[in-house]
C-alpha cells in the first residue's frame, strides 16, 4: 500500500487532487486521519484516468466551450504550465506529445513506471546510491513482474546524478529537485537563485511520487474569477486558483475544499461567499478551529506574450480571533448572504479577510449609484455593507475577554438603521415636494465631505436639509463629532444610503437572545 501524510497546503493540494481522481475513476482509496492510502497496482490506471479526469472537468464547466481533444489538451496544457508546473513534463514541446495517447504514454513511461521500479527498489533493500545495483534493480524487477521495462525508465534512473532522500516524505530520490517544475508559484530555480534558498541551500530532493503527487495540484484547487472595478469605472478581472488548508484530517480538508468548487456550478460562484459557509461548517466547534484556516488564492504566468517571464501571487488569508468570533458567533454575520451584488460582496469579504478598511469600497459603490451607473436598489446592499463594517470594528477593537459584549451589535444596528430610515424619511419630503432631483447633489455634497474629512461641512448640510424638511435633527448625528461605536463615516455612508434608497424604510429585526456571552 502506498502511504501519503498530510504536509503543507501546497503539498495537501496534491492529495486532494489525487482523492477526487480516484473518486472519478470509482478506484479504491482509503482515506484517514492525516494520510491515505492505496493499492500500487491502481498507479497503472492513472494515465488515462488522469486526462479522463480533466477532460470531464473542462467539459463541465459552464464558462468552457467544448470544441476537440485536441483544443482541449491545448487548453490543460497551457492552464497547467502557466500556474503549476511551468515548461515540464508533458507541458514541454520536447515531449512531442500531440495526441491524447501521446500524452498517455509519456505519462506512463516518465512518471508511473519509474516509481513503480523505486518502490520496488526500496521495499526489497536495493542500494540505489550503489551503481551496480541500478541493474540489479532492473533485472529483478523485470523478473518479477514479468514486464520488460521501457528505454526511458531505465535511463530515468542511469542519467541521476546522486541518490538523495525526499524532503516531503523520505523516500528515495533519484536526482529530482523540488523546484519551478514542481510547483511553480511557490518553488524556484536553485542553481539560478540559490541566494533565495535558506542559508544558501541548493539540494532539495524530491521523490517520484511526490513529484507525481504535484500533477494532481490542478484537480485539488477551485478557480475563482476576482472582478472590481477601477477609479475610471473601467471594469478588471482576475483569476485565482484557491485553497482552503486547515488543521484537520483528510476527511474534513476534502469536505470544507469540495464545498468550495461546487460552487462553480451555481451563480454564486466566487471563493469569498463561501466564507459563510466555512463559519456554518464550523459553528459548533471551537474558536481556534476557524483560527486555524489558511486560506490560499495564487495565480502565476510561466509565459506571456511569447516570452518566458515566471511572474506569480500568492495570497494568504487567516482568521484573526475578532473575525473568528464574528463569523461563529455573531447573528449579522449571516447578512453576507443577503447581498445581491456578488461582485460587491466578494470585494468586501476580500478585504475584510486581508484586514483592510472597508471605506473605500463603499464610497466608490455609493457615487457608482448615485452616477447611475449602478442599479439604485442595490442601496440595500451598501447598507449591509457598512452594518458589517461597523460590527466587525468593534470586535477588533474589544479584548479576548470580553467580547462578544451583548448589546453592543444591537445599538450598532440600531443607530445605523435609524440614520438609513432619516435618509428615507428626508426622500420622501423631498419627493413630495417635487424636488427629488435635489437628492443627489445632496448625496454628492455629503460623500466628498465625508470623504476629505470635512465633517463640519457635513453637519452643515444635514442641518441645512433638515431645517429644510422642517424636521428635528435626530441625535444620532451628534456622533459625527463624538463618535461612540460609529464613525462619522458610517453615519454619512447610511444615511446617504437611505436618501436615495427607493425601498422604503428598514423594519428588520433582529432577535437580541442571538447576541450570547462567551
Amino acid at each position: 500500500m502506498i502511504k501519503i501524510y498530510l504536509n503543507d497546503w501546497f503539498y495537501n493540494i496534491g492529495i486532494i487532487g489525487l482523492i477526487r481522481v480516484f473518486k472519478f475513476l470509482n478506484l479504491p482509496i482509503n482515506i484517514k486521519d492525516n494520510y491515505v492510502e492505496f493499492d500500487e497496482k491502481y498507479l497503472d490506471d492513472l494515465p488515462q484516468g488522469y486526462f479522463d479526469y480533466f477532460k470531464n472537468d473542462y467539459q463541465t464547466r459552464p464558462d468552457y466551450k467544448w470544441t476537440s481533444e485536441e483544443d482541449f489538451l491545448k487548453d490543460f496544457k497551457r492552464d497547467l504550465s502557466n500556474n503549476f508546473i511551468g515548461q515540464a513534463s508533458f507541458a514541454n514541446v520536447s515531449a512531442r506529445c500531440i495526441t491524447l495517447q501521446d500524452h498517455v504514454e509519456y505519462f506512463k513511461n516518465v512518471h508511473i513506471e519509474p516509481l513503480k521500479v523505486l518502490l520496488f527498489a526500496w521495499q526489497n533493500g536495493f542500494n540505489l546510491k550503489n551503481k551496480n545495483d541500478i541493474d540489479l534493480i532492473f533485472s529483478a524487477y523485470q523478473q518479477h513482474k514479468n514486464y520488460k521495462l521501457n528505454s526511458k525508465t531505465i535511463k530515468t534512473f542511469k542519467d541521476a546524478k546522486n541518490f538523495d532522500f525526499c524532503i516531503f516524505c523520505g523516500m528515495p530520490a533519484i536526482g529530482e529537485q523540488f523546484d519551478e517544475t514542481s510547483f511553480l508559484p511557490l518553488a524556484l530555480s536553485h542553481d539560478v537563485a540559490f541566494n533565495f534558498s535558506w542559508n544558501g541551500q541548493k539540494s532539495m530532493p524530491i521523490c517520484k511520487l511526490c513529484s507525481l503527487l504535484f500533477l494532481f495540484a490542478p484537480a485539488g484547487v477551485s478557480e475563482i474569477s476576482y472582478q472590481w472595478y477601477l477609479p475610471s469605472g473601467d471594469k478588471r478581472e482576475e483569476k485565482l486558483k484557491v485553497f482552503i488548508n486547515l488543521d484537520t484530517t483528510v476527511g474534513e480538508l476534502l469536505s470544507i475544499n469540495d464545498s468550495l468548487k461546487n460552487k462553480r456550478l451555481s451563480r454564486d460562484n466566487l471563493f469569498r461567499s463561501l466564507v459563510v459557509d466555512i463559519s456554518r461548517y464550523l459553528k459548533n466547534k471551537a474558536v481556534w478551529t476557524l483560527q486555524s484556516i489558511l486560506v490560499v488564492e495564487f495565480n502565476a504566468v510561466y509565459r506571456e506574450k511569447n516570452a518566458i517571464t515566471k511572474k506569480s501571487k500568492v495570497y494568504y488569508f487567516g482568521f484573526p480571533r475578532y473575525l473568528a468570533e464574528f463569523f461563529t458567533k455573531s447573528p449579522f454575520s449571516s447578512d453576507l448572504r443577503k447581498f445581491d451584488d456578488f461582485n460587491f460582496r466578494d470585494c468586501i469579504v476580500d478585504r475584510i479577510l486581508k484586514n483592510q478598511n472597508l471605506d473605500e469600497l463603499i464610497y466608490e459603490k455609493l457615487f457608482r449609484i448615485v452616477r447611475g451607473k449602478d442599479d439604485i436598489q442595490l442601496m440595500k446592499d451598501v447598507f449591509l455593507a457598512v452594518k458589517i463594517k461597523c460590527i466587525l470594528e468593534d470586535y477588533k477593537g474589544l479584548n479576548e475577554k470580553s467580547f462578544p459584549k451583548k448589546g453592543d451589535e444591537m445599538m450598532i444596528y440600531g443607530k445605523l438603521k435609524e440614520v438609513y430610515n432619516c435618509g428615507v424619511e428626508i426622500a420622501s419630503y423631498y419627493e413630495g415636494k417635487e424636488q427629488a432631483n435635489k437628492l443627489p447633489s445632496v448625496a454628492y455634497k455629503l460623500l466628498n465631505a465625508s470623504k476629505t474629512g470635512d465633517y463640519k461641512l457635513v453637519m452643515d448640510t444635514i442641518i441645512r436639509v433638515f431645517m429644510n424638511a422642517e424636521k428635528p435633527i435626530p441625535p444620532v448625528f451628534l456622533e459625527i463629532f463624538n463618535p461612540f461605536n460609529v464613525d462619522p463615516d458610517s453615519i454619512v455612508q447610511a444615511f446617504v444610503a437611505g436618501l436615495i434608497s427607493k425601498e422604503g424604510k428598514i423594519q428588520e429585526k433582529i432577535n437580541e437572545e442571538e447576541v450570547s456571552d462567551e
